[in-house]
């Protein structure tokens, strides 16, 4: 499972770093599109296994992901929870997700700035 973490927040330019091109396409959609400016702030890799929660360091806040099982071979059903820096929870998720793609989550942040986490999983 690959987990790049992200900043979105509005400004003058539009601009998504190259690590994110592929979301892209959702980060333009609703409740993302009222940013237009992305950056990588982090990213990792891990194994998950069956109903185990794995933790997922954050800049701001803490994430776990748990892979709750394979749906058909080719998806995933996952839950994902985020805290924020204050340690209140801030999404708890169960989707799932077919091989390849992403979901993303987030919260966001004063100063019309938002932290969001994208999982996908080969």
């Amino acid at each position: 499972m690959r987990l790049p973490r992200d900043l979105g927040q509005a400004g003058d330019k539009p601009a998504v770093d190259g690590e994110l091109k592929p979301l892209e396409k959702k980060l333009k959609k609703p409740p993302f599109g009222s940013w237009n400016q992305f950056k990588l702030l982090g990213h990792t890799q891990k194994a998950l296994a069956k109903k185990k929660q794995e933790p997922i360091p954050l800049r701001s806040g803490s994430a776990t992901a748990t892979l709750v099982e394979i749906v058909d071979k080719s998806k995933v059903r996952l839950t994902v929870m985020m805290t924020d820096a204050k340690g209140k929870e801030v999404v708890n998720n169960t989707a799932t997700v077919e091989a390849g793609d992403y979901l993303i989550y987030g919260h966001p942040l004063p100063g019309n700035e938002g932290h969001l986490l994208s999982v996908t999983c080969k």
